[in-house]
């Protein structure tokens, strides 16, 4: 029941209650009344008028006998028993205030004063009875009181109105006193009901933590002084003590061990908690506890303040942790077998990469040397069917490396300086290729992104593009791939760059999209059937991207194509250029070097391979088969870059090479760099390798495209030797044949930039980039009879030739450019020897002047 349910209730008790005496001496009130008015009013007007008022008390008796049934069986309703009791005290009114009406005696003052007592005085009364209810005492005033005042002013008595006047105010009074009897009322029951309230709630608590106390399985302690004065049974049992009596004999000290698991003694640790109980009220804590028989086991101990029979105590729960500590030394434990058996995995990983590895550098090798002799066409095209199978063997070891790297979190970064520009043409150079030579059409970004040097991982980087384009390029039959990128966020400090990859292939159902950065996950398995793959490139991208900051996503529909894209996020480098060294060169030719090289390696088969690649780039090469012979060497040679295998017998290249650095018989190889040369690809490999001393790190298969970066980078920096020159490879073979200055005009172009040869160096690095992928465009638009594609490129490539001096590229735009504009030569195919030969020759001509120069 509520708050004002529970008022109403205990108004109504009070009203109901007070009726019996209430009706007894409002009974006798009118006998009193009859008596008094017997020789002024008639014996039947009196009888009818005391009949009325002993039914209405019988009545208000009944009602009150029906109220405190109800309310004994618990059916009362309160409202039916407010209007019952309202009703009593609007017959009780009706009958005294008719008794001013019908016996109010005219002819005698004495008697009418009387009656104003009598009448007056029940109100009176009336005023304690009926208060609890504000209302009932209104209807009761009313209707006694209105018409007492009017046969007192219709009285001939000479007093009248001053008796009407005292009626008033004494009405007013009553209805003042009621007023305030009903406030204060309300009041009292309202403090009675909270007091009830809280003293059951306090009972309720007082049961609900004796019952807890006293049932729980918790073992709880009540302690004072430093000993037991209340435990639960839980307790008493934990503690091996044969009863509650017997374990309140014991003092705290009883039941703890002298020293904590931490060295603290005991007492000392027991104060400290004392203390801090006293400070915040609350405290929780391991402790050793040291049961009847001895024996110690940990413990949680939640202590609490708390009073008790007029003092204050503290109130434990223990809670038993054994099993727990022993379960985390259990963890323990397996964490570090876990650890042991990831540092085997690491190590298997590296050994079967290098056991991989060094078999596939022998077998991809040889294809690239393979490649570079004249062969027939089923012959280059079985060589490079297995080159093809080789390298995507080598990205599949390489996906379940960077898999096994992630799982391990162990995967790094390689940070290095690169200019944007140079990264992304170099990219475009190398897919490109891939692209066309499916038949599909590539759309190019437009335009460069802003001169920019960063700081990043560009191999990753490579990685996530090549990933997502061969990806593209795997899933579209037909149609077109498109590669956008731009800068989203350009701080002072950073940069977050975005690529979008878009194709027309076959799509992904909605279904299969979330699954599609899962490990080992393909859209569908028919996916792998046709298209192969381990399903973890996308999981790897994935993690590459927030490892740089960035985040991955697509949007795609069946049938309808891709569109993959990435963020990444780059350290922006300031006032800083390119290198000098680093132009890059067309892959049409080989460059030419000058200088001797050491290659040490134990594999019979990669040494051939480096051999060979570095003869074909014009070195002089020397071989050994471990670190002993290649120091030898050392000490009667003089070499200018030396390629150390890691893994080998006698002598491994690790401690070769710190040999040759810490040498004292011959100071003057300590500087030679010292390229590792190893099919361990791990991130942890690399370093390995630069700890022992070695300058850099090529991982197996090699190229030549990397060892010719490496050779930019490390073989200019040779101090003790002569200054490499570089020349072109398609210049040796052919005697170095003359070509006419119309090819590059170097002087003029010279003259116009005032001299500066520096900046006609930087120049030429987006020229012949440029000027690649524009003649792509120029021989795909032949091909398909674009005019409007080829007048357009034709233009562009008349206008760059022109204003860099290459004047015969330029004449053969410009012709080219008025066939197509007259659109009377369909057959533009004749223009295809023209261009290459005049491509290639400018090309190698440009090149051998700015290397001389």
């Amino acid at each position: 029941m509520n708050k004002n349910n529970q008022v109403k209730l205990e108004q109504l008790k009070l009203l109901y209650d007070s009726l019996l005496y209430s009706q007894i001496g409002m009974f006798l009130a009118g006998i009193i009344f009859i008596y008094i008015l017997k020789t002024v009013i008639a014996k039947e007007l009196l009888l009818l008028w005391i009949s009325f008022l002993s039914l209405t008390v019988i009545y208000r008796l009944v009602i009150r006998q029906i109220f405190f049934f109800q309310l004994e069986q618990g059916n009362l309703n309160l409202k039916k028993a407010n209007t019952r009791f309202l009703q009593g005290v609007f017959v009780s009114g009706l009958v005294w205030g008719s008794s001013t009406v019908f016996l109010y005696p005219h002819d005698s003052a004495v008697h009418e004063a009387y009656v104003v007592l009598i009448i007056l005085g029940i109100v009176s009364s009336s005023v304690a009875t009926l208060s609890p209810k504000k209302s009932a005492f209104s209807i009761f005033l009313l209707m006694t009181s209105t018409p007492l005042v009017i046969q007192v002013l219709l009285s001939n008595n000479h007093l009248n109105h001053s008796f009407a006047i005292l009626i008033i105010l004494f009405v007013i009074m009553s209805f003042i006193s009621a007023t305030r009897f009903n406030k204060n009322n309300i009041r009292s029951i309202q403090l009675r009901y909270e007091a009830n309230k809280r003293s059951l709630e306090l009972q309720r608590q007082e049961n609900k933590y004796k019952f807890l106390f006293e049932k729980s399985e918790d073992p709880m302690l009540l302690i004072s002084d430093f000993k037991p004065i209340l435990a639960n049974q839980a307790a008493v049992k934990l503690l091996g003590y044969q009863s509650l009596e017997h374990l309140l004999t014991a003092d705290q000290f009883d039941l703890s061990p002298n020293i904590q698991a931490d060295g603290t003694p005991s007492d000392v640790a027991a104060e400290q908690i004392t203390q801090q109980l006293k400070d915040m009220g609350f405290h929780r804590s391991e402790w050793i506890y040291k049961r009847h028989d001895g024996i110690e086991k940990p413990a949680e101990i939640t202590s609490t303040i708390v009073p008790f029979e007029g003092r204050k105590a503290v109130y434990c729960i223990i809670r038993d942790i054994s099993k727990t500590k022993e379960t985390e030394q259990e963890l323990i434990v397996a964490k570090q077998k876990s650890e042991i058996a990831n540092r085997s995995k690491s190590q298997f990983l590296a050994n079967m990469s290098h056991e991989i590895r060094t078999p596939m550098n022998g077998v991809i090798g040889a294809i690239n040397l393979l490649l570079q002799h004249e062969l027939s066409k089923d012959q280059h095209y079985r060589a490079v069917t297995v080159k093809n199978s080789a390298e995507a063997m080598l990205s599949i070891l390489n996906s379940i490396l960077d898999f096994s790297k992630i799982e391990a979190g162990k995967l790094e970064l390689d940070l290095i300086d690169f200019e944007l520009n140079q990264f992304l043409h170099e990219f475009l150079i190398i897919i490109s290729n891939r692209i066309e030579s499916k038949g599909l059409n590539f759309i190019k970004p437009s335009g460069s992104l802003l001169p920019i040097w960063l700081k990043g991982d560009t191999g990753r980087i490579k990685q996530i593009l090549i990933n997502l384009m061969d990806n593209a390029i795997k899933f579209t039959d037909s149609g077109e791939i498109s590669l956008s990128y731009n800068i989203t966020d350009l701080k002072q400090d950073h940069i977050m760059l975005k690529f979008n990859i878009s194709d027309t292939g076959i799509g992904i159902n909605f279904e299969q999209q979330n699954l599609l950065f899962e490990r080992f996950m393909q859209a569908d398995s028919s996916t792998t059937r046709k298209y192969g793959g381990t399903g973890l490139g996308l999981s790897i991208c994935k993690e590459l991207t927030e490892l740089m900051g960035g985040d991955i996503g697509f949007k795609s529909n069946k049938g309808r194509g891709c569109d993959f894209w990435f963020t990444i996020q780059l350290k922006k480098i300031a006032n800083k250029v390119r290198a000098k060294g680093t132009d890059l060169t067309s892959k049409n030719s080989l460059q030419q070097y000058e200088g001797t090289i050491l290659v040490v390696d134990d594999n019979q088969t990669n040494l051939e391979i480096a051999k060979g690649m570095l003869e074909l780039l014009g070195l002089d090469i020397d071989s050994a088969e471990n670190g002993l012979e290649a120091l030898n060497l050392l000490e009667k040679h003089h070499y200018d870059l030396i390629f150390m295998d890691c893994q080998m017998p006698i002598m491994d290249g690790y401690q070769a090479t710190k040999e040759i650095r810490k040498s004292q018989s011959n100071p003057k190889y300590k500087e030679i760099p010292v390229i590792a040369m190893t099919a361990n690809a791990m991130q942890s490999d690399r370093q390995i390798c630069l700890d022992s001393g070695m300058s850099d790190y090529l991982s197996k298969p090699i190229d030549l495209e990397r060892i010719e970066s490496l050779l930019v980078k490390w073989l200019a920096c040779s101090s003790d030797r002569k200054t490499t020159k570089v020349r072109s490879f398609s210049d040796v073979k052919t005697n170095k044949e003359q070509i006419n200055d119309q090819w590059f005009e170097y002087d003029a172009l010279l003259e116009r930039v005032s001299g500066n040869n520096q900046l006609i160096k930087k120049l030429a690095l987006n020229f012949l980039l440029d000027l690649k992928l524009d003649i792509e465009q120029l021989v795909l638009h032949i091909k398909n009879q674009n005019i409007s594609g080829l007048t357009a490129v034709s233009h562009k490539i008349k206008g760059a030739s022109a204003t860099f001096g290459c004047n015969r590229l330029s004449q053969l735009m410009s012709e080219i450019e008025n066939s197509a504009k007259k659109n009377n030569d369909t057959n533009m195919e004749k223009y295809l020897e023209d261009i290459d030969n005049c491509f290639s020759k400018t090309i190698r001509k440009v090149e051998k002047t700015l290397i001389s120069a």
